[in-house]
């Protein structure tokens, strides 16, 4: 559906967006995995400074059906101190119901996050169960 090219490009530019967001204190770099990581690896290597990118794994599906719930496991590195006080990106494949956006944001400004934001490829607006603001 696209090319490499284009997918390149476009991870060229939501680099470009991203550190126009961010002054003197880098982002919190967070992938949801499995599928984000492809892409959180080409945003890392746009940003300077290479910083590091944290996981966190969030599954809403079963099969190819989401079961409307989100168990949030965070992965080896990453608890309420890397991210308090800080801005949150998350780096997601593709948003599609919102759920897991939702309660990703949740929990990380529930751990004391200053801001999250979401970085995504993909994004399926036409199939939002709950709205969720996709920068």
């Amino acid at each position: 559906m696209f090319s490499n090219q284009d997918i390149l490009r476009r991870c060229h530019e939501v680099v470009r967006e991203l550190e126009a967001c961010f002054d003197d204190e880098p982002p919190c770099l967070v992938q949801v995995v499995q599928g984000a990581r492809p892409f959180a690896r080409l945003i890392q290597g746009g940003l300077s400074g290479r910083l590091p990118v944290y996981e966190v794994r969030a599954k809403s599906y079963e099969g190819t059906q989401s079961t409307g719930e989100v168990a949030i496991t965070m992965l080896e590195g990453l608890d309420g101190s890397v991210v308090n006080g800080r801005e949150v990106v998350l780096l997601e494949d593709i948003v599609d119901t919102g759920r897991t956006i939702a309660a990703l944001r949740q929990h990380f400004l529930a751990l004391g996050a200053r801001n999250v934001r979401v970085a995504s490829l993909l994004s399926k607006p036409s199939r939002r169960v709950v709205e969720v603001e996709v920068e």
